[in-house]
């Protein structure tokens, strides 16, 4: 099996209190609007706060920009679907037309009242 090579990294930084206070006022469409089923499925049955939605959502958009800011279609945000992984690690399932582009992995960083992502996508 050939290498895996590094075909782009995206990075992004968001508020922990900036995201909370959006989740606070727009709950529902923040989990409809961003969240993919299976993400929704998940934040049913736990419990969705500021924290845990600043870091999928800056996943999503460091994921969003190592796929070079490609059209989402009309899915948006909701066509990228973040896995948390141990130790502030993520990969992300992508929808059809980004899944051809290779893997993606990322890492949080969570300091300061910030939460940091950042994601690399791997070509086949």
């Amino acid at each position: 099996m050939p290498p895996q090579k590094l075909a782009g990294i995206g990075i992004d930084i968001i508020s922990l209190e900036r995201a909370g206070g959006v989740l606070t006022r727009h709950r529902r469409m923040v989990r409809q609007r961003f969240f993919s089923k299976n993400e929704r499925k998940q934040t049913e049955a736990r419990c969705l706060n500021g924290r845990r939605f600043s870091k999928v959502f800056a996943a999503k958009e460091a994921v969003f920009k190592a796929c070079r800011g490609a059209w989402l279609g009309f899915d948006g945000f909701s066509s990228i679907e973040i896995v948390l992984q141990p130790r502030g690690r993520f990969t992300a399932k992508l929808n059809k037309r980004f899944s051809r582009s290779g893997s993606v992995q990322g890492f949080f960083i969570m300091a300061s009242g910030y939460a940091v992502a950042c994601a690399m996508l791997w070509n086949k």
